[in-house]
């Protein structure tokens, strides 16, 4: 069946005739049977003699992943609003079989040295990434009638990196009870997986794998009375406007040149994604086992990328106005006005993404404060070890915007053909400056044994602020307003229609980090109970969960309207688990 999704009605985005995000992205647009293997070697040695504690090692990782995409038997998603179509997507993918082959080396080397009261740590580490592709064939299929052979070949890719880290401790009265401790080291982004130097750099993912065109269905027969395979507006003609709009990507079908790598961010020294993170502390023994400890922690990322559609120039964006509507849930009640581009109809369609350094078109920034502070009591019957972390994070990308305004469009990655894209939503451009509040996390965890009974009282407790689990993207922890809104209302302001013959385009009206979900408070509960057999013991526990029964939302109605923040799911429920363990 045809997957259908229809922005509007009670509950806009509702996906049915296939499974939501099945198999992966682009919410059940297709379907996977991804496997692969890992082999791992590791090694260190260590070497002892008085003051100095020296390591060294090193690890070799090989990962081989392979992964086939099914769409349904006509290769489309249909998209509705209020049951009426206006976008179909094709898709060209079908059967093909994704391979990767990626190599990840590291090296690294740490002291630790004593002088009195001082410690100092120093390391360093070594990171290599490089890939490879066996032969990989795309098609035949529907909207593919020649298959495409690809042969074995290298990645383009060839990255190193060195990444220091530096530590020190300070027994500040000499007595062990007061101790200072800073930290700074450079981290480069994670290798786990085999996202940009590795499935990025097949070949497969430069193949125009999907693309949406504007869709009338004057018919209403839910059938496209036009030639799919005609990248042209084209079908049945009615008020001077085609079935069906011009395809979105004009490269579909081929391996074009329509995403392409900057050499420097594949082939170099410390050109990965990374972060400098800085730690300061204190720690005070108030008395035996029971210390306390306040810190700050700050982190500045570094090696922005940016996708430079080098098809389209600033020149080539009309801007329109939208003003928000009222409503007390949106900032200051709505009334304020948002400002959103769209590629003029001339270049609607023309797609050269280029992914380089987003510092060749000016200055961006992000950057994480935090205080924490952390209780740590280990008496003789009871513990409690916890504490609260508070931090706000800023981001500001306008420098790239104000030159890449098609980063404005669709959410700032690099595409990748085996991910059809989801609608575009476009960000205003009053949104390129953003700073959260401080959000506090409070967590802490208790255990109490009852003298001489073996029996066990435990408990933890947590009161966050519920965000979402892409940190540190502001967009994707605070609550968004996708408006969806129609031609008819945007063109008084852009002077025009919408590219593509567009019906409806979708603009979040809320400013990123200024809406968060209602803060989540779980306290869980264990009792356990030891019964001991001369050399053997059974132990009997009882786990409560969500002890308060709290209904907190974890996933919310992202679509502005009558159902905007609405829970689309909720935590789980107060719920017991028994357990039993015999040790023998």
């Amino acid at each position: 069946m045809i997957r259908v999704q229809d922005q509007g009605g009670i509950l806009p985005g509702l996906v049915y005739r296939a499974p939501v995000g099945f198999g992966g992205v682009a919410s059940g647009n297709y379907w996977s049977r991804p496997w692969g293997t890992t082999h791992t070697f590791r090694g260190s040695g260590s070497y002892f003699t008085g003051a100095h504690n020296l390591k060294i090692g090193g690890s070799y990782v090989v990962h081989m992943a392979t992964n086939v995409l099914f769409f349904n038997d006509d290769r489309l998603a249909y998209r509705f609003l209020n049951g009426a179509p206006n976008q179909l997507t094709m898709f060209g993918l079908n059967g093909t079989r994704t391979r990767t082959h990626a190599g990840f080396t590291s090296l690294y080397a740490q002291d630790q040295w004593t002088l009195g009261r001082l410690t100092l740590q120093g390391g360093i580490r070594y990171e290599h990434i490089g890939a490879s592709f066996p032969q990989q064939q795309i098609g035949p299929d529907r909207f593919i009638p020649v298959p495409i052979i690809l042969p074995a070949q290298d990645a383009p890719v060839d990255v190193k990196d060195i990444s220091p880290r530096l530590g020190a401790a300070y027994d500040f009265f000499g007595n062990g009870k007061t101790a200072l401790r800073a930290s700074l080291g450079r981290y480069a982004s994670p290798t786990s997986g085999i996202g940009l130097y590795a499935q990025s750099q097949n070949p497969i993912s430069r193949f125009a794998g999907s693309t949406d065109r504007a869709w009338n269905n004057f018919e209403r027969d839910y059938i496209p009375h036009c030639d799919l395979m005609n990248p042209a507006a084209n079908g049945t003609l009615v008020n001077g406007q085609y079935e069906c709009g011009p395809w979105t990507n004009q490269n579909f079908g081929k391996l074009a040149s329509n995403l392409t790598y900057d050499p420097n961010i594949l082939n170099g020294w410390n050109i990965r994604e990374f972060t400098w993170d800085l730690g300061l502390s204190v720690q005070q023994q108030l008395a035996p086992r029971l210390s306390v400890t306040v810190g700050y922690v700050r982190r500045v990322w570094g090696n922005f990328f940016a996708v430079d559609n080098q098809a389209v120039g600033p020149e080539d964006f009309d801007t329109f106005n939208l003003t928000a509507p009222s409503n007390p849930r949106l900032p200051g009640g709505g009334g304020y006005t948002v400002t959103a581009y769209d590629v003029k109809q001339t270049k609607f369609g023309l797609v050269d993404n280029f992914v380089t350094f987003a510092r060749k078109y000016g200055d961006q920034m992000e950057h994480y404060n935090a205080i924490d502070m952390n209780v740590d009591a280990r008496l003789r019957h009871f513990t409690l070890v916890g504490g609260l972390s508070s931090g706000r994070k800023s981001a500001n990308d306008c420098d790239i915007i104000a030159k890449l305004p098609e980063m404005l469009l669709t959410t700032p990655t690099a595409p990748n053909a085996t991910a059809p894209s989801p609608v575009p939503t476009r960000r205003a451009r009053e949104f390129c400056d953003l700073q959260t509040p401080f959000l506090t996390q409070i967590k802490s965890l208790a255990t109490y044994t009852v003298p001489r009974l073996d029996f066990q009282v435990a408990g933890t407790f947590q009161s966050k602020p519920t965000v979402g689990q892409n940190f540190p993207s502001i967009a994707s922890e605070s609550f968004a307003a996708n408006w969806v809104v129609s031609n008819t209302q945007v063109a008084p302001s852009l002077n025009r229609n919408l590219s593509g013959n567009a019906a409806v385009t979708i603009v979040n009206i809320v400013k990123p980090g200024e809406l968060y979900y209602p803060r989540l408070n779980q306290f869980d509960v264990r009792v356990a109970k030891m019964v001991p057999f001369e050399q053997r013991r059974l132990n009997i526990s009882v786990d409560i969960y969500n002890v308060l029964n709290s209904s907190v939302g974890d996933q919310y109605q992202q679509t502005f309207g009558s159902s905007w923040l609405t829970p689309l799911s909720i935590i789980p429920g107060r719920f017991a688990k028994l357990g039993v363990q015999f040790d023998f």
